[in-house]
This record gives structure tokens, sequence and C-alpha cells, in this order.
């Protein structure tokens, strides 16, 4: 069932402030749309003209709804965090009297540590592109550049010519909330991002015109889906165990970074976080990898039997 008007004129207007005045992302608010527009459909079906009408029943109701969907953990955690900042939008607004964020859940996801890949799983995947076709030097290229410098799939597809500075090896993004920050590219990206600018992309251009630096097949700016699909293709062809994404290339470079002895705070400005406690799940993904090297190269690290002793 469809929201009433009102609710919809409601979220449009949250969403215009989200936009306007947070300058989040358009894929965050999208996010936020998708999950606000399930909570409004919901309402609808239920019969819920006014927000004053939600009360802790229909909370519980909302939320067992989400989990009989088969949502992970976090996904759930995700609309929980839509509907706090939209209750809370209405509640200083005053289109509802009374703050529903009351009415949340309390509980807490569970951590999850991110996947990430091995460096001979790096190898693997980048040796997988045909260096013979543009495809292949513009795909080698951006899977350099995703771990190179730990970019977000939106910064990557964002980039322009002009943002790129190949004397000083930087690179100018624009990450969440519209911030900018400038990222080294190290030599084994410069190179392919070079031989990409140089060879490939203008026979991928075939003459046309195009503000951003990754083009398509199409000449055209490439989205962050197909920057998805190409990853996951050279996985296939690497017969990698995992199929990766943009983001799991981001996780390695910040997993294997702090292993060579990167601190979170440098780390944390890299990565474009605002708060050092989000880089922190790292620290848990490298104490993972260490005892794991402990226990595969400590002599006493198991016992005769071969049982692990931790």
């Amino acid at each position: 069932m469809e929201p009433s008007q009102r609710h919809q004129d409601l979220l449009q207007e949250f969403l215009h402030d989200l936009r306007v005045e947070r300058k989040l992302s358009n894929h965050t608010i999208e996010n936020y749309y998708l999950d606000l527009k399930s909570l409004l459909s919901f309402l609808a079906q239920h019969e819920i003209e006014y927000f004053s009408q939600i009360d802790p029943t229909i909370m519980e109701a909302y939320f067992s709804f989400l989990h009989q969907k088969a949502l992970s953990l976090r996904s759930v955690a995700r609309h929980k965090s839509s509907m706090q900042s939209f209750f809370s939008f209405l509640f200083k607004r005053r289109y509802c009297e009374q703050d529903k964020t009351e009415l949340l859940p309390h509980t807490k996801p569970s951590k999850k540590l991110p996947l990430f890949l091995r460096m001979d799983e790096i190898e693997r995947l980048f040796d997988a592109p045909n260096l013979d076709h543009p495809l292949g030097i513009r795909d080698r290229c951006i899977m350099e550049l995703l771990y190179g410098s730990g970019l977000r799939v939106s910064e990557l597809t964002q980039c322009k010519p002009t943002d790129i500075d190949e004397t000083q090896a930087l690179i100018r993004v624009i990450g969440k909330g519209e911030k900018t920050r400038i990222v080294p590219i190290g030599e084994e990206a410069l190179h392919w991002l070079r031989l990409y600018l140089l060879q490939a992309r203008p026979l991928l251009m075939k003459k046309k015109s195009c503000n951003y630096v990754f083009v398509s097949q199409q000449s055209k700016s490439m989205s962050r889906q197909s920057v998805f699909n190409l990853i996951k293709k050279h996985a296939l062809q690497a017969h990698l165990p995992v199929l990766p994404s943009p983001h799991t290339l981001r996780h390695s470079f910040a997993t294997h970074m702090l292993e060579a002895g990167a601190d979170l705070r440098s780390l944390q400005q890299l990565l474009g976080h605002s708060s050092i406690a989000t880089v922190e799940i790292y620290t848990h993904l490298s104490n993972t990898q260490m005892k794991s090297i402990y226990i595969d190269h400590h002599p006493r690290a198991k016992m005769e039997d071969g049982s692990d002793q931790t």
C-alpha cells in the first residue's frame, strides 16, 4: 500500500534537508529513501495516518516485519538509524509532538570483520584483465587505484582529470558529506593511471568528450555498478575463493597498511573517516591475522596432537 501524500511530502522534505543541510551523498540519500519508504508503506498498511499514532506495539511489529524479511543485523541497524534521523527531524520541525526515537529498540548489531584479500589474491586479481584491450588496461588501473589509494567506489567514479596531479602523485577526492581530501597515488597505481590516460582512454572515448576519468565502452562515465561488475568478473577469472567488491579492495588497503605499521590517525585521514573509532575495526582484523600467523609458525602454539592451545 502506498504511503499517504502527507507522509510522502514529509519524507521529501527530510531528504531535501539531508541533501542541502547535511550535504550527504546521493547514494546515502537513496538508502535513507528506501529504508523510510518501507516504513511509511508499513504504516499505511496498518492505517497509521499520523506519526503521533506510532506506539511501542507498532514499532515492535515493524522490526518483526524486517526480521521476517531475513535482513542481516547490519541492514536492520541501518533501518533503525534512518528512522532515528527521520523521527528526530519530525520532532525538531514540530511535525510530531513526541520524539519517537525513544520507541526504537536498543539492540546493537554484532561487529563483523570486513572482508579483505591476501597479497597473493590481490596479485591474481590484478593479473586477470586482458591488457591487449583498452578495457583491460582501464580495469587494471581502476583496481590499482581502489587498492593503492583506498578510494571508495563513488570517489573513483566521480574523479575528474583536473583532480589528478601526476607530478606530485596525488589525487583529490570528494568523500562523504562532500568533504575533500588529498590522497597519495603509489608508483604502481600511477604507472597504470598514466598508461590508461595515454593509451586506453583515448581509444574508449572515440573522439567524444566526458568530464570523468573512467569511461565505459560507450564513452560514458562509469557507474558504481559497472565497477562492481568488472571486479566480480576478474575475480571469477582469477578463481578467487571469494567474490570481492570495490569496498573489499579499500578494506585490503587499510588492513595491509596497518599490518605494515601505519598508525590509526594517518589511516583515518587516508580513508576520509570523520572518526578514528571507524578505523579501529582494522585493529581487530589485524589481531585476528596476527593470531593466525602465530598458530601457523610458533613451535609451541599447538599441542602435539595438532589441536590449538588457544
